[in-house]
């Protein structure tokens, strides 16, 4: 998951009041090797966010992050300050954290093309990270939660066969299971585009819907 917060003057910018929220998303990250989900706007947890402004650095948002079903994310407040940026990012990837800083200089915020240069060399500099994590971690297993119609019993048993022949997946399990929905937990070591690519190779086509992978 990923949180953009931007700090200018004394004042906090969230969700849609934030230029690089609006903007992250849409400008895509061709390497595909980190999938940043953006939280909804909510209320509370905007309160919670204010209320904890003196302590920025020190927030933890995982429990934020477990509504989008990952513990993985990236927290960047983004003090602005006339003309400089700093981009300080707080990442957890796994037991992996760590802090990182990218200061901008005769940035402009109101331009759009600033603003898409800058995402590109943040995007740049989160995949080195990433790259470096998994450098350290050569043996890294990763998890993602995928949601199915528990009503279509052939396409379960499909599903769950192709689970089988994916290279890249460790294991399975069912982790919730209702007349409505099943709900699997996909270990994997390669990074998440790839195995939805690999998913809809098979014919199953993982959307994420408001947080949550759904398999179509």
């Amino acid at each position: 998951m990923f949180l953009p917060i931007i700090i200018e003057k004394g004042n906090l910018h969230l969700f849609n009041d934030n230029i690089f929220y609006k903007y992250w998303i849409s400008n895509k990250d061709q390497s595909g090797l980190i999938n940043y989900i953006m939280p909804l706007e909510d209320i509370d947890e905007t309160l919670k966010l204010i209320g904890s402004q003196e302590n920025l650095e020190n927030l933890d948002i995982i429990e934020i992050a477990k509504k989008y079903n990952t513990e993985n994310y990236i927290l960047s407040l983004i003090y602005i300050e006339n003309k400089k940026l700093n981009f300080f990012s707080k990442i957890k990837f796994q037991e992996y954290k760590k802090n990182s800083n990218l200061i901008f200089y005769k940035a402009d915020i109101k331009d759009a093309d600033s603003i898409v240069t800058m995402i590109k060399k943040v995007k740049v500099h989160l995949n080195d990270i990433w790259k470096d994590f998994n450098k350290i971690n050569t043996s890294i297993k990763l998890s993602l939660n995928l949601i199915l119609n528990s009503n279509h019993a052939n396409k379960i048993s499909k599903f769950e066969n192709i689970l089988t022949k994916i290279d890249d997946i460790n294991s399975y399990s069912i982790k919730k299971f209702d007349l409505n929905k099943t709900v699997y937990e996909i270990i994997y070591n390669t990074n998440p585009n790839k195995l939805i690519k690999q998913f809809s190779i098979y014919g199953f086509e993982i959307v994420n819907v408001e947080g949550l992978w759904i398999i179509q």
